[in-house]
């Protein structure tokens, strides 16, 4: 949208690039991201990706990233706002900030991993459901012709939608190397109690929630799996069937479907899921977009439970948002309130007293 030259000063205007409003602003490692409503601008500095200055001519760049999600998209608000905004709770000073930078950045490109995913999981749903309603108003005709349509590359749709939830979640557990000063490159959920042994206590939230009752464990397996399954289909220990619109002996026709089964790693037991994929599709995301949410709230929170220095007086409140503002529809919110029995808290209850 606009490059300006290095070595002079230059002025932006956000609202030549959209109309749509200003939610939130945020810092990563290599470009300042603004989120608006229908939106998302960034603006890249030359100094960001020429901090050696070896490329003298190398412009300022200001461009519209999304031109039409921004904040009033869930994933958006609540990955990259709802986390942002937790992030300036706990992250201060130079070297906090890089942290809180370097987290941004990789939520930023697990948000839009998702976002391709739910592209991809909308226009199949689009294009089932006009099928749909084709194949019902046939039969209902009594003169009708029923032939059947397929999906078209509705094989490689898939593969590609469970490729963007494995890179999700490669990017999103690596949120936990600038935090935890650790190098995770995998998506290996199960390794991370672990990897983080030496840094966070064994009964940790977080550890409890990857670990509690196996179900974030297999629905992490499950997505990782499916993605090789497609992949790689000659694989002899998991196998992903998907069945295109068929015309069965019944005289019905049958929309598409999906059987998926595998052997666990953990135990090598046997798993089988199947289902309509047009309700498994957003059941996946939806449940990923949750398991995020838990995720980072605990990385980031981590120095809570320390009692030191700041978190020694006061700890997080976190409060489910009641009603969703559709411009914004995060899911939570949170403040910073005093400690019970901290001396900050008894003097807050004397000064109510006094009242």
């Amino acid at each position: 949208m606009g490059k300006f030259n290095r070595k002079a000063a230059f002025h932006i205007n956000l609202n030549e690039l959209t109309d749509s409003e200003t939610v939130e602003v945020l810092s990563t490692d290599t470009y300042l991201e603004t989120i608006h409503e229908n939106a998302i601008s960034r603006l890249s500095t030359a100094e960001t990706k020429d901090p050696g200055y070896t490329n003298p001519d190398l412009k300022h760049e200001v461009f519209l990233h999304n031109a039409q999600i921004g904040a009033s998209n869930p994933i958006v608000a609540r990955i990259s706002i709802q986390a942002n905004r937790l992030l300036q709770h706990f992250f201060h000073g130079e070297t906090e900030r890089n942290i809180s930078a370097a987290v941004n950045t990789k939520l930023c490109e697990a948000r839009d991993d998702l976002l391709r995913a739910e592209e991809i999981s909308n226009s199949l749903i689009l294009e089932i459901n006009e099928l749909n309603d084709k194949y019902h108003k046939s039969r209902t005709s009594p003169n009708a012709v029923i032939s059947v349509q397929k999906i078209e590359n509705m094989h490689q749709r898939v593969k590609e939608f469970f490729s963007h939830l494995k890179s999700f979640l490669k990017n999103l557990i690596q949120i936990v190397n600038p935090i935890f000063n650790v190098d995770v490159t995998e998506a290996h959920f199960h390794n991370l109690k672990k990897i983080l042994s030496e840094k966070l206590p064994e009964n940790d939230t977080l550890f409890d929630l990857l670990e509690k009752d196996g179900t974030n464990q297999l629905f992490i397996e499950m997505i990782v799996e499916m993605r090789n399954a497609l992949e790689h289909t000659n694989s002899q220990k998991k196998e992903f069937t998907l069945r295109n619109y068929e015309y069965e002996a019944d005289g019905n026709i049958y929309e598409p479907q999906y059987s998926f089964t595998f052997k666990r790693k953990s135990d090598g037991q046997a798993y089988r899921k199947q289902g309509i994929l047009k309700d498994e599709l957003p059941s996946l995301i939806e449940g990923l977009l949750n398991f995020a949410e838990d995720f980072y709230v605990q990385c980031i929170t981590y120095k809570v439970d320390t009692q030191e220095g700041l978190f020694s007086v006061v700890t997080l409140a976190i409060e489910k948002v009641e009603k969703s503002d559709p411009k914004c529809p995060v899911k939570y919110k949170w403040h910073l309130q005093p400690r019970e029995g901290s001396g900050l808290m008894n003097f807050m209850k004397k000064k109510q007293s006094d009242l």
